[in-house]
């Protein structure tokens, strides 16, 4: 059986350059210096307001460019599958100091589980449209 924090695990490489990311739009000196929740090697539920958090502990203005471009790191985080199984199988979602702020709500989890699905759905066709390029390869050199 898979341990529920495996699931959760990112990809080094995703971590490293999403860690990377976040150093140099907060103009920090390196990752021994972002919050807490962000050094994990593991998807955690974020609070709804994590950017305004971010935004506001960093100095940055709601107005400033970078912002949009702290909004948007977050946004991939939690694209990830790995956020994803952090939404269905977590009880809690916490702030950037790994403090619990609040319940995931039954509707969240539905919400989460609707965008999974969508999400295998995705792989799937991406998976088959890989198969049938490497087909056409493969008798386009025949």
């Amino acid at each position: 059986m898979t341990n529920p924090l495996q699931l959760r695990q990112f990809d080094p490489e995703f971590l490293a350059n999403f860690q990377k990311g976040l150093v140099e739009l907060l103009g920090l000196d390196g990752t021994d210096n972002l919050p807490p929740i962000f050094k994990l090697p593991v998807a955690v539920a974020l609070t709804d307001n994590a950017a305004d958090q971010l935004c506001q502990r960093y100095g940055i203005a709601a107005d400033d460019e970078r912002a949009k471009h702290v909004t948007a790191a977050l946004e991939r985080y939690k694209r990830r599958v790995q956020y994803h199984y952090a939404m269905l199988k977590g009880e809690a979602k916490y702030d950037l100091d790994m403090q619990k702020a609040g319940e995931i709500t039954d509707r969240e989890r539905e919400d989460w589980q609707r965008r999974f699905e969508h999400l295998k759905r995705q792989q799937k066709i991406g998976n088959r449209k890989a198969q049938m390029t490497a087909i056409q390869r493969q008798f386009s050199r025949v």
